[in-house]
């Protein structure tokens, strides 16, 4: 909470002490001054794609230009040259797996947030099945741009992330990582995929796209069967 009222600040800092209060400069010009010594805009973990975002949107840009070329969409997509990588999760892309389960809210279905302790213990877990996705096309390498996590039951494994960025909506990569999703599942001698979908603020457009895979919704309708 910032406020040029003393005031107002012993208001925030008095009756709810868990608010962080920034004490404010007189002279308004030097609020940007104050703010940034406050420490709550530092960042706590920089990702390699953090330090390729401007890269990211240069390209994207690019991709725009060539898809207004095409009448056909599925040509559009057969001329960027797409190269997928899917793996187990591992301890190197550790930050940018969190950072992208805390921020992505369009394609989430399960909307579950997470840390870097929880991550580091799931991907080396017997019980789990965790798989990142990369994605790179002749415009350049999109980085980590989705992960798809379960929890194993006996024969059954429960989806509890499914996230993609954004960057790549549309491309069809969700596809390609359930179906390496399933295979590892196959290999576990797991007979059933359940899935959920938490219904945010964003991820509307998520709505029905079990079905779209296959799944059958259960007769409480709480969750899909695959």
């Amino acid at each position: 909470f910032a406020d040029d009222n003393p005031a107002e600040r012993h208001m925030i800092s008095s009756t709810l002490p868990s608010v962080g209060v920034i004490k404010m400069a007189q002279n308004p010009s030097d609020y940007a001054l104050m703010l940034g010594r406050s420490g709550f805009f530092e960042t706590v973990s920089l990702s390699n794609d953090d330090t390729n975002r401007v890269r990211f949107y240069i390209e994207d840009k690019k991709r725009e230009e060539v898809k207004s070329s095409f009448s056909d969409y599925g040509e559009y997509l057969k001329s960027l040259a797409m190269k997928g990588k899917i793996y187990q999760a591992d301890s190197d892309s550790l930050a940018r797996t969190v950072q992208l389960l805390n921020k992505t809210n369009q394609f989430n279905m399960t909307m579950r947030r997470t840390d870097e302790g929880e991550i580091a213990d799931i991907s080396k877990s017997k019980k789990h099945i965790l798989l990142s996705g990369k994605l790179s096309d002749k415009f350049g390498d999109n980085g980590l741009v989705s992960i798809i996590g379960g929890e194993i039951n006996e024969d059954e494994i429960k989806i509890i992330w499914w996230v993609m960025s954004c960057r790549v909506f549309g491309r069809e990569f969700e596809f390609a990582m359930f179906e390496n999703f399933l295979e590892k599942a196959k290999n576990r001698d797991i007979k059933k995929v359940i899935g959920f979908f938490c219904e945010g603020a964003k991820n509307q457009i998520l709505d029905g796209f079990y079905e779209k895979l296959g799944f059958q919704k259960s007769e409480n309708g709480e969750f899909w069967l695959f």
